[in-house]
């Protein structure tokens, strides 16, 4: 591959920079930035405005272009002017609230035994200061590739991604879109997400006992399964004697159209109502070809790691992208030296491993160099 040729400058470039890396990691992870209401001109809250400000101070310190979105987010490029293609990255600033019995200070950004520890070290911001420094290691070294490349950094994206909505609206749509919030070695697809309530005018104890056992839909039309999609998930997620909540999780292979139309059916046959209070479309790129194949093959020849391509039940901002996937940054099955429970994306001690993070960096190098080959032989 052609990115093997500036082995030698990555190398040198992760040596310099890992220690400053680290702390700004830990600097912005202090910054309890939990969304919130609008305070002033501060859309999501003073903390996520100042985690937003750390982000564009560091980037132009750093000699690339930062501009603030009306506080929705930030966009971070290497280049002032546009060019013809254009690469977004793309992670966020806000996290959410921490939970569970913490041995370490939440919002203490402490490094320990190889691990930054503290709310949103692996999601998002120690991804997120990765990417920075992807762009950075461009300016740094003079290695121009020709694309338009961009770091979008968010700072709504744990409540409803409104905030690289709006962005992309006024921005435009990227030619590819890589989000790093997921794990290695590449996300190419999300379930769709409907979270509805059903209600009905008598105790339906005995309803809602059965539906939390079809953990797949099933009765309510939603089920699929294929080794391509994934498979259907349907939780309860709160119920009295007249009402439940559910969060249905189903592969794109169903219209979110029809599973909504399905649902809809069930509770008209049952004497109830439904309310859908939560909607978002999933996606799915295939691995086999294009952008997706490269950074797939880019990540086995580079680790020699053989793990396959996933879809997530979970939401990031890949969805919201015309076409683009996840790239990183987590080590997927990482076992971490914390009690159970302890260690993971919003749970207690959040902690992102140094090493992999370093990893993570050099991916998004190679990851923006071969891209770059990868348009340029398009074209």
């Amino acid at each position: 591959m052609m990115a093997r040729r500036y082995d030698k400058e990555i190398r040198e470039f992760l040596k310099v920079y890992q220690e400053e890396l680290i702390e700004n990691v830990c600097q912005l992870v202090r910054i309890p930035s939990v969304a919130g209401e609008k305070e002033g001109t501060h859309r999501y809250g003073v903390e996520c405005a100042k985690a937003l400000e750390f982000c564009m101070r560091l980037a132009k310190e750093k000699g690339l272009y930062a501009e603030n979105f009306d506080d929705y987010g930030v966009e971070i490029r290497l280049y002032e002017k546009p060019r013809k293609k254009r690469l977004l990255l793309a992670a966020h600033t806000d996290v959410v609230p921490p939970s569970g019995e913490n041995t370490y200070p939440p919002f203490g950004g402490t490094v320990d035994r190889g691990y930054i520890i503290g709310r949103g070290s692996v999601d998002d911001k120690g991804p997120l200061m990765a990417l920075l420094y992807a762009l950075f290691f461009f300016k740094e070294t003079g290695i121009s590739p020709e694309c338009d490349l961009r770091l979008f950094v968010g700072a709504h994206e744990e409540v409803d991604r409104k905030d690289i909505e709006y962005y992309l609206k006024k921005a435009g749509q990227p030619d590819f879109g890589i989000a790093a919030d997921d794990d290695f070695p590449i996300t190419n697809g999300e379930k769709h997400i409907l979270w509805f309530r059903l209600k009905a005018e008598r105790s339906c104890m005995d309803l809602w006992q059965e539906l939390e056992a079809d953990s797949q839909g099933i009765q309510f039309g939603i089920h699929s399964r294929s080794k391509r999609y994934g498979e259907s998930r349907c939780k309860l997620r709160a119920k009295n004697e007249r009402w439940a909540e559910f969060d249905a999780r189903f592969p794109v292979s169903i219209p979110i159209a029809r599973g909504k139309e399905n649902i809809e059916k069930f509770a008209g046959e049952h004497a109830m109502q439904v309310e859908f209070l939560k909607e978002e479309e999933g996606y799915y790129i295939s691995e086999k070809d294009g952008i997706p194949n490269l950074l797939l093959r880019l990540y086995r020849e580079e680790t020699g790691c053989e793990d396959a391509a996933y879809i997530m039940e979970g939401s990031t901002y890949a969805r919201k992208f015309q076409i683009g996937c996840g790239y990183g940054a987590g080590k997927r099955n990482e076992k971490k030296p914390f009690p159970y429970g302890a260690g993971a994306a919003h749970g207690p001690d959040e902690a992102q491993n140094i090493d992999v993070l370093m990893q993570a960096l050099k991916m998004y190098i190679l990851a923006v160099m071969e891209i770059d080959e990868y348009w340029k032989r398009q074209s």
